[in-house]
């Protein structure tokens, strides 16, 4: 999100304290941890990337990003559970 402008992941931030739903832009210091320590990670989550905007930064990277999610679901998470269901069967 280095390339992103303040102004902008404002409009991206996500409201998972209130909502559950971790989507959108994670500012620093979000999260609480523990004796008045804040977490140090800033990120930007999405689970639909069709489904939402995105920041202008990352547009030009959504068809190699969409490509890697395909390429993930059908090639390894599809070949992860074809051999658990191998393994449960042979028990």
């Amino acid at each position: 999100m280095s390339g992103v402008p303040e102004e902008e992941k404002r409009a991206y931030v996500g409201n998972s304290k209130e909502t559950g739903f971790f989507g959108g832009y994670k500012p620093r210091q979000f999260w609480h941890i523990d004796s008045g320590v804040f977490d140090q990670q800033e990120n930007y989550n999405w689970r639909h990337i069709d489904k939402v905007m995105h920041p202008e930064a990352l547009r030009p990277f959504l068809p190699d990003v969409r490509a890697f999610m395909h390429h993930n679901h059908y090639n390894i998470l599809h070949e992860i559970c074809r051999h658990v269901i191998r393994l449960v069967i042979l028990r």
